[in-house]
Parts: structure tokens; C-alpha cells; sequence
């Protein structure tokens, strides 16, 4: 019922610098829109670089980076 809502989304296994394999995709599909995850900390960003970082200054369409919530290390209780 559902196959053919949505944007189409493809996937793809290439090799390289991860940051420019993901531009260059982009470019060859002319992507609207490029979606990833960050999961390092600022601080990881700023001594190594990051794959979204990177991305985000190379790529020519917009870039939305989502960042998943910090692990709690506190356990909940029920």
C-alpha cells in the first residue's frame, strides 16, 4: 500500500575518504537534500575532523546532520 510514498532513497557501497565519496554521490544523483549522523563529540570534530563536517563544507545541496542523544550512563529506574 505504501511502496511507493516517500522520497526514493538508494543506496550505494564505494570507496575512499568517506566525506568526498559522499559529495561525489550527491553530485551524480543531483541530490536535493544530503542526510547523515554525526556521533562524534565536539571536541572529536575539532582535534580529527568529522565525516559531517567535512560533508557539510564540500557538498553543493544542502546537508542535514542529525545528532543522536548522548548515552546516559545513570541507569532509569522503573
Amino acid at each position: 500500500m505504501l511502496a511507493d510514498w516517500g522520497p526514493k532513497v538508494t543506496t550505494q557501497v564505494r570507496s575512499g575518504s568517506p566525506a568526498a565519496e559522499i559529495v561525489k554521490a550527491a553530485k551524480a544523483k543531483d541530490a536535493g537534500l544530503i542526510v547523515l549522523a554525526s556521533s562524534s563529540s565536539r571536541a572529536g570534530a575539532v582535534l580529527m575532523g568529522s565525516v559531517a563536517h567535512r560533508v557539510l563544507n564540500l557538498a553543493t545541496c544542502p546537508v542535514l546532520v542529525w545528532r543522536p542523544r548522548a548515552k546516559s550512563s545513570k541507569k532509569r529506574k522503573a
